[in-house]
């Protein structure tokens, strides 16, 4: 409940912020030129709501921040082996990607507020482009750091929404028609000099979008006084106002040492890893590699087939991992075959969940993946045991709303009463992939049985 508070009270802040800013750059626009005036009452008021916007967003992300987490992280206690950085959900994916949808839509409103249609092409299409490019700028700095310091990049992920995928060298590369992230994958940081390596992989990024911005604010003045009489200057000014602006706020926010769930993975910003290089124990320095590598599997598992997650896996086993590790690259791939449920992804599923389960018997959640597995392949006596296991434990968070609800299924194909176990997989938040999934089975038995 206090979550949700706190992003509704960072959503509302965003909101004034926004119109605080766009309003800001109106009057800027508005006070050019010998017959403009300067209103003192109207500035004040945009920068208020301006300023009233930064608060509400700023309150909103400290309620939102878990304490416990920013604590360990501030004192360096953050990794170990019960800390692996390693995402688990899917729930927000789809939320996320139709947020991004209606940003760049708004995009595209201003531009037809502007100049109507010659305006929605050149503003959306120019604010699109240039995003496209300061993205990539900086995920390049971080490459570029990378094979200066002779690492081992793997994955280069930029954009979400519809991807390209290529293999070029030894490294994937996803690129996606929206511009709302970006990503380098390295699985391999290197024991001498760690530290050094680390901070300057991290700051990569940062240092060339700060020269980015820089250009930015050159061409908003250069460009300031064409716009007040060429209407596509005006819109090229547009275009570079808006990139600055985003661009400062991703900065700032990428300074901040957070991680946060994203879609399809955990996002760990630069500041993260800056912080981290910098405070991080030395005994540690081993989980932070072997944590690295396990993200870049984890992205590497997204949208490929079997075939490319077994290779995936393999690379990732050919270096030598501890048995957490180890179990958790099991998990990961096992539970990417649950989430996909065809007959090959679920024959390595079986697999590599056997493994992790004769590494770790009693740890709840690899049970319950097994359990997943099991029932989707059938086997729902089978996977009673696990799933039943995993409900009862009271260290799943929402991991038990998934249990829950696939063990409403077990009991719903032996005849006994589920809706209970169903109900409590809605309220604790299991995914919505495999509430679905659940409820269409339990409907079919029931149909079918009627």
């Amino acid at each position: 409940m206090w979550k949700a508070a706190g992003t509704l009270v960072a959503l509302l802040g965003t909101i004034a912020a926004a119109i605080g800013g766009f309003s800001l750059l109106g009057l800027i626009y508005a006070s050019v030129g010998a017959d403009r005036h300067f209103e003192t009452q109207n500035w004040l008021g945009t920068l208020g709501l301006g300023l009233l916007g930064i608060i509400l967003f700023v309150a909103g992300y400290w309620m939102r921040v878990d304490k416990v987490e920013l604590r360990q992280l501030l004192t360096a206690q953050f990794y170990g082996p019960d800390a692996i950085l390693a995402p688990t959900g899917e729930a927000e994916r789809r939320a996320t990607m139709w947020g991004a949808y209606l940003v760049w839509g708004a995009v595209f409103a201003v531009g037809y507020a502007i100049d109507g249609f010659v305006g929605l092409v050149v503003v959306g299409l120019g604010v699109l482009v240039v995003a496209q490019i300061l993205i990539w700028s900086h995920e390049l700095g971080h490459l570029i750091c990378a094979l200066a310091l002779r690492m081992r990049p793997r994955l280069i992920v930029v954009g979400g929404g519809p991807q390209l995928s290529r293999r070029l060298g030894g490294i994937e590369l996803y690129w996606g028609l929206l511009p709302t992230h970006g990503w380098v994958g390295i699985d391999r940081l290197g024991r001498k000099w760690w530290r050094w390596r680390l901070l300057l992989l991290s700051s990569g990024g940062m240092i060339v979008s700060g020269g980015a911005l820089c250009v930015l604010a050159g061409l908003c003045g250069a460009l300031f006084e064409p716009a007040t009489t060429v209407p596509l200057a005006r819109l090229a000014w547009v275009v570079v106002a808006l990139c600055f602006v985003g661009l400062l706020v991703t900065l700032v926010l990428n300074a901040i040492p957070q991680r946060a769930r994203m879609p399809g993975f955990e996002a760990h910003t630069d500041g993260f890893w800056i912080l981290n290089a910098l405070r991080l124990p030395d005994e540690h320095e081993g989980f932070l590699r072997h944590s690295m590598a396990l993200n870049c599997l984890y992205r590497g598992l997204l949208d490929t087939e079997p075939t490319q997650a077994s290779e995936h896996l393999r690379d990732f086993l050919r270096s030598p991992r501890p048995d957490a590790f180890r179990a958790k690259a099991f998990d990961l791939v096992a539970s990417r075959g649950v989430f996909n449920g065809t007959p090959e992804w679920l024959e390595l599923a079986d697999e590599c969940i056997t493994q992790a389960v004769a590494l770790y018997p009693e740890r709840t959640t690899l049970r319950l993946t097994r359990g997943l597995v099991r029932s989707e392949q059938g086997d729902l006596e089978g996977a009673r045991p696990d799933l039943e296991l995993a409900h009862s434990s009271g260290e799943m968070g929402n991991h038990r709303g998934i249990a829950a609800a696939y063990l409403a299924l077990v009991r719903s194909e032996a005849g006994e009463d589920h809706q209970a176990l169903l109900e409590e997989g809605k309220r604790s938040g299991a995914d919505a992939w495999a509430l679905d999934r659940v409820l269409h089975r339990i409907q079919g038995r029931e149909h079918h049985r009627g």
